[in-house]
């Protein structure tokens, strides 16, 4: 397992927060996500061979 800790901007309560929290658990590989919206982060633990932080960026 890897653990990275992404930048996330945008959200504005915790209906946002919920909503980021969902969609990246969503993602497989990740097994755990743990999301401030005051500092704007998420800390995500992933399988590194299932998926990777570049996997999402368009």
């Amino acid at each position: 397992m890897q653990t990275e800790t992404l930048k996330v901007t945008g959200m504005t309560c915790g209906g946002c927060a919920s909503k980021v929290t969902n969609a990246l658990k969503s993602v497989t590989g990740v097994s755990d996500v743990d999301l401030s919206l005051s500092e704007g982060l998420a800390r995500v633990q992933f399988n590194e061979h299932q998926t990777s932080p570049a996997a999402g960026r368009c």
